[in-house]
């Protein structure tokens, strides 16, 4: 008698367990409004944003910015964890008056509770004064 071992599956006596998939919180960016605009229109140093997550209750979510020119810590946006409430969470914060443009950057927030996370992205486009 010959005895098949399916790959990633490992036999402990008679019980056979599969490695642990690891579960993903939804995390879904619903919405980045510029100066109570849609941030499709023109965006430009000094305007104030707020960008908003859907996630679940209790979740603890950090935004992160790629793309600019002076890095990625962005005041009261970048590294600044909330909890979301009643399954969201929000940032404020104003574009930084020095900014150099054209630039397009890529806004990542991310979400962890009780050892699953999940992420989502959106990209925000800064254009001359």
């Amino acid at each position: 008698m010959r005895i098949l071992f399916a790959r990633g599956v490992l036999p402990i006596g008679l019980l056979w367990l599969a490695p642990a998939v690891r579960a993903q919180i939804a995390v879904t960016v619903s919405s980045l409004v510029i100066d109570d605009r849609k941030a499709g229109e023109a965006v430009h140093p000094g305007d104030r944003a707020t960008l908003a997550v859907n996630t679940v209750d209790g979740a603890l979510c950090t935004p992160g910015v790629g793309g600019r020119s002076g890095g990625n810590n962005v005041k009261n946006l970048s590294s600044v964890s909330r909890t979301a409430t009643g399954g969201s969470a929000s940032w404020r914060w104003q574009v930084p008056l020095n900014e150099k443009v054209p630039v397009t950057w890529t806004i990542t927030v991310s979400c962890l509770k009780g050892g699953t996370s999940g992420r989502d992205k959106t990209s925000l486009s800064v254009i001359g004064p």
